[in-house]
């Protein structure tokens, strides 16, 4: 049987070294992700007492040393096929064990919680080893997509862990019933990201997933996607090229631009009440691109829509001058 009074005084001793860890562990994932253009929210917390006792009344085959969530790492992102992607992301970042898919658990016919869980130490060759050293500091990482979050959080303190022998069958089928809405509703949202990009019509579309994929590795921030069409449209005659390789060119640009862009998001970040608002925006980039190109043919254009000053606050941070 666990002592409580043991468990207390441990925690006490080692709870602001796991709120670290967990700390480590989210902002390395983070960065991660963002240098994968991929945008997801991140967040870390370290188990209370409480719940650590409450878990242990529980589970009494647990000791405070092998449960595996005292510190805890979410990753959520917006499409299914993300979650696969943050899954590898992180088994090459920590030692991680073999990626628990809850959908596997599931029957054929079967629907309920879906997530991807890890739990992950650091590596014996890491820098900070020493400091957390894999046998007494883990994290469990859980990845999702945001429709599977909202069925985490809804079902948490209602039904998901319920024993099925105590559930009455019109009840078990409600239940399911929500989950398969969802579901459907997850699969549907990376149907329509992957079907819509590619319509004939939809060219703004295309190119707005384009610059996000580059956007998320310097910022975090999701834009207004109404906005960031609008000036898409507003820039694409400015391209000398064929519409279908804008994002190719700016894919280079953002390549051959890496350092300078990374430095201007960092700085503008600490500047949030004089920036322009186009930094907080992924069709900022193009902007950058056009700019740099042809500054006085992008200002023609933007003054018919615009303010005059969004654009020389953009322009300024990327040490752009409007003067002949």
């Amino acid at each position: 049987m666990t002592n409580g009074e043991d468990v207390r005084q441990r925690w006490l001793r080692e709870s602001n070294q796991l709120d670290q860890f967990g700390t480590l562990i989210r902002d390395r994932t983070k960065h991660a992700l963002q240098n994968a253009g991929l945008w997801a929210d991140v967040t870390t917390r370290t188990k209370s007492i409480d719940s650590i006792l409450k878990k242990l009344l529980l589970k009494p085959n647990y000791s405070y040393d092998s449960l595996p969530d005292l510190v805890g790492v979410r990753v959520i992102v917006r499409y299914r096929p993300e979650v696969s992607r943050v899954s590898e992301i992180v088994g090459g970042l920590f030692n991680c064990t073999v990626a628990d898919d809850k959908s596997v658990r599931l029957a054929d016919d079967g629907v309920g919680y879906l997530s991807i869980h890890r739990e992950a130490s650091l590596w014996h060759t890491d820098q900070q080893v020493a400091v957390f050293p894999p046998q007494r500091f883990r994290a469990e990482i859980q990845m999702r997509t945001l429709a599977q979050h909202l069925w985490s959080e809804m079902s948490h303190d209602t039904f998901y862990k319920s024993n099925e022998q105590t559930i009455s069958p019109e009840l078990k089928r409600r239940v399911n019933l929500m989950a398969a809405l969802l579901e459907i509703a997850d699969n549907e949202f990376t149907r329509l990201h992957d079907e819509v990009a590619e319509l004939p019509d939809m060219l703004e579309i295309g190119i707005l997933k384009h610059l996000e994929a580059s956007y998320f590795q310097f910022a975090s921030e999701r834009g207004n996607p109404d906005l960031s069409l609008l000036v898409i449209k507003l820039l694409l005659p400015l391209y000398g090229v064929d519409e279908g390789a804008v994002g190719a060119q700016i894919d280079q640009f953002v390549a051959a631009r890496r350092n300078v862009i990374s430095t201007v998001f960092d700085i503008q970040r600490e500047l949030p009440q004089t920036r322009s608002v186009f930094l907080s925006q992924p069709e900022v980039l193009m902007l950058y691109e056009r700019l740099e190109q042809d500054p006085l043919a992008v200002r023609e254009r933007w003054s018919a829509v615009f303010p005059d000053a969004e654009l020389e606050r953009v322009a300024l941070a990327f040490g752009i001058s409007f003067d002949d």
